[in-house]
């Protein structure tokens, strides 16, 4: 419930910008009003948040299982509730590393989107804070 919540107002942003990217493309540059479309790429990790932070779930403190537990999320709504507040460093290690994997798989829309080069042969590298 919680990733569709999300994931509804992601496409709905989404479907907007893409109506007013349409309307400004269908106006001559003179009568856009210094507006202009904006390119999207919308990427959604490749696997399910709330799964992976299932997985953590046994770290956490006991107080902080329970509390999560007697706040009635169970099944999968816990773990997606859980993939909002999870904060085990291992966890955010994971989601680092497949936020860079999905980032390297749509690399010619982050390109495209960042302005930087368009094409494979030209390097692009995605660095991590740690």
């Amino acid at each position: 419930m919680i990733d569709a919540a999300f994931l509804d107002t992601v496409d709905e942003n989404a479907f907007h910008l893409e109506r007013s990217n349409d309307f400004l493309r269908g106006l001559p540059p003179g009568q856009r009003r210094g507006y202009h479309p904006i390119d999207l790429a919308v990427i959604r990790p490749s696997q399910d948040l709330g799964r992976i932070a299932a997985l953590y779930e046994p770290r956490l403190p006991r107080a902080f299982r329970f509390l999560t537990r007697g706040l009635g999320t169970r099944g999968a709504s816990k773990a997606e509730f859980l993939s909002l507040l999870l904060f085990v460093p291992d966890y955010a290690e994971r989601l680092i590393t497949l936020g860079e994997a999905d980032a390297e798989a749509r690399l010619e829309d982050v390109a495209r989107i960042a302005g930087g080069p368009r094409d494979r042969e030209e390097e692009i590298h995605v660095e991590t804070i740690h």
